[in-house]
């Protein structure tokens, strides 16, 4: 491993020195760390692993000392994550430190070379795994930091992550304007809650609203104590490589619309007709403050639909309408009101309904939102429907993945959770 910046750093004591019990893992675990899955998932090994201890080194019979972990035993599935392969191992919490130092300026150096603040000031500076800092992922939304915890562990480490990060964006960012700071963490149950962790108020705020912008177009964004920041960051590095499909005086139907990210960004591209379908008027209500907040965009030119997505193209079958680009990126499990599907078994049903509202030569981008699905089953269920349905001649154009700040693992499919496929009718 490179060895940390020479550059002087903040030092921060306040965790007790220890030495990382040793544990056992099973032999399958090791395997999968060889082959590069960075994960330790509850076996009858991780129910002897050490309650109390943040660290610990996994090992076998033959070599008590293959993997440097991070512990995790309140996680349901995940128990430990692995930090490193190769040895020294760091003592700690000193040696891990400077490599959690390294780690953040890493990953904040690959973000600065790509030059993402020219176009957007929504980015991620560490997207967990892939920027060997499992279970982290820091998201840059305008003026605010979003630390997301995926991991308990780093909840007990955050004022040691909080200084590396510090560091990290006076050396690499220094113009970022960070004015507050939130930490994004699940609970034992798995709900995912919201805490301001800087500046330190007597009292914590209930709601936190402001602007962001990407690609030249402003975002209202909101924290608060329900799940959603009203923009998926992981799609923007989407949405610009799917900017030839957005064609002037073209026609875009947006489905599962959200806060209308697609929506606006097919708006700034003069397209001619722009809807948005979305169930939740609380979204849809969202989605038109959001048009609001750009005065370039020519509001005329948006149809928004309060429905579900199978009533809406029903009507748009009955009418004749149809779109030159189709956006559908549903949520995991929707809910159309009385029942809720899995997103890859609706497509069975959806996708031959979308092609006969897509014009010929026109394109659809269909997306599904799950660690659960591999590429291989997605793939799978498309080539069936699509063999299915070959009276509407469509053809699969090419894969849609997570790029630029949301890297991934080859052999880590959980890291992969963001599937996408552009599909044209010839």
């Amino acid at each position: 491993m490179n060895k940390p910046s020479a550059k002087k750093k903040p030092s921060s004591r306040p965790y007790k020195a220890v030495r990382p019990p040793k544990v056992e893992l099973h032999p399958i675990t090791i395997k999968q760390f060889k082959r590069g899955h960075p994960w330790v998932t509850k076996d009858q090994f991780t129910n002897r692993f050490p309650k109390r201890s943040d660290f610990l080194i996994g090992g076998n019979l033959q070599n008590s000392r293959i993997a440097f972990l991070l512990h995790d035993p309140t996680h349901p599935k995940v128990k430990a994550r692995l930090w490193s392969l190769e040895e020294p191992f760091p003592n700690c919490p000193d040696k891990f430190q400077d490599q959690l130092f390294y780690r953040i300026k890493e990953s904040f150096q690959l973000r600065e070379k790509l030059n993402l603040t020219e176009e957007r000031d929504n980015f991620y500076l560490c997207f967990g795994e892939a920027d060997r800092l499992p279970g982290l992922f820091i998201l840059k939304l305008g003026p605010v930091l979003l630390l997301q915890y995926y991991s308990n562990f780093w909840t007990k480490y955050q004022t040691m992550l909080m200084k590396a990060v510090t560091f990290g964006l006076k050396h690499h960012f220094p113009e970022s304007n960070i004015t507050s700071w939130w930490a994004q963490n699940r609970n034992l149950t798995q709900e995912k809650y919201f805490t301001q962790i800087f500046p330190k108020k007597l009292k914590q705020p209930k709601e936190i609203k402001f602007v962001i912008s990407e690609f030249g177009i402003k975002y209202n964004i909101q924290i608060n104590e329900s799940y959603d920041t009203g923009i998926y960051t992981d799609m923007a590095s989407i949405r610009k490589s799917l900017t030839p499909y957005f064609k002037k005086n073209g026609s875009l139907l947006n489905l599962y619309s959200y806060t209308g990210a697609y929506s606006l960004f097919a708006l700034n591209k003069n397209m001619d007709e722009v809807h948005s379908v979305d169930l939740s008027k609380k979204y849809m209500d969202l989605l038109e403050d959001n048009i609001s907040q750009n005065s370039n965009l020519n509001s005329d030119n948006h149809y928004p639909h309060l429905s579900s997505v199978d009533k809406a193209i029903d009507k748009f079958i009955k009418d004749n309408k149809t779109f030159d680009f189709i956006i559908c990126d549903p949520p995991s499990s929707s809910s159309d009101g009385k029942k809720v599907t899995n997103s890859l078994n609706s497509y069975q049903h959806l996708l031959p309904k979308i092609a006969k509202i897509l014009k010929p030569e026109g394109y659809t981008a269909i997306f599904i939102n799950t660690q659960k699905v591999t590429w291989k089953k997605f793939t799978e269920s498309l080539e069936k429907t699509i063999e299915k349905n070959k009276t509407l001649k469509l053809e699969i154009i090419k894969k849609i993945t997570q790029k630029e700040d949301c890297p991934t693992l080859p052999r880590f499919p959980e890291g992969s959770y963001l599937k996408g496929y552009l599909i044209k009718r010839s």
